[in-house]
C-alpha cells in the first residue's frame, strides 16, 4: 500500500490509521518500539503530515499509541518524534 484513496465512504484518517495499525503488526513491533515519525510515515504512504497527525490520534485514542514528548532523537525537529506502540496486539 503506496497512497490511499477513500473506498466505502471510509475516511482517509481512518485508513492511513489502519495502514498504521497493519505496518506495526507486519513488522512484528513490540510495545515501547517507534514507529516511523510523521514525515517519514508521510513519505511511505504518500500523505500529507496533517493526515498522518489525524491517524495517529485515532491510534492514540484507541490505546494502541502513545506520544511521548521529547521521545524523539536528540536535536530532532518538533513534530518528529516518533510514536510508540502502547498495547501488546493479540496476533
Amino acid at each position: 500500500m503506496s497512497s490511499l484513496e477513500f473506498y466505502n465512504g471510509k475516511p482517509l484518517a481512518e485508513q492511513v490509521a489502519d495502514y498504521i495499525l497493519n505496518y506495526i503488526i507486519d513488522n512484528n513491533l513490540e510495545v515501547g518500539a517507534k514507529i516511523p515519525n510523521e514525515f517519514e510515515l508521510g513519505k511511505m504512504i504518500n500523505v500529507s503530515r496533517t493526515t498522518i497527525r489525524e491517524a495517529i490520534k485515532i491510534l492514540v485514542s484507541r490505546q494502541i499509541l502513545e506520544i511521548r514528548r521529547g521521545a524523539g532523537s536528540p536535536g530532532s525537529p518538533r513534530g518528529r518524534e516518533s510514536p510508540t506502540i502502547r498495547w501488546d496486539l493479540p496476533l
